[in-house]
């Protein structure tokens, strides 16, 4: 199965700051490693449903101004699914701040 991937940012102050918000969020319910440059988080794959036939992985990345994301799916709906779920979740976090979207790279 080829993958799909979706790479996109937004513009931030402190980036690093919701992806700690993020990832503590979702470290009872999904795989997630952090470290020093970001984190990787793993939607893992259901067994039931075929539009969801292997793991998805975010990749967060943090600039000074800037929060990267590259998200990697195995079907444009779990792809759109995921996507939206970091997105919505990081405009949520960033609510304080007038909100936060991300910008996905246009090829």
């Amino acid at each position: 199965m080829t993958p799909l991937t979706r790479n996109g940012s937004a513009e931030v102050q402190n980036g690093r700051r919701y992806i700690d918000t993020l990832c503590r969020h979702w470290a009872r319910k999904f795989a997630i490693q952090l470290d020093d440059e970001g984190a990787k988080v793993v939607f893992p794959k259901e067994d039931d449903d075929p539009d969801y036939p292997e793991d998805a992985i975010a990749i967060l990345r943090a600039t000074e101004s800037r929060l990267d994301v590259q998200l990697t799916a195995f079907t444009l709906t779990q792809l759109d699914a995921y996507w939206g779920a970091i997105d919505s979740h990081l405009d949520r976090f960033a609510a304080r701040e007038g909100g936060l979207r991300l910008v996905p790279e246009t090829t």
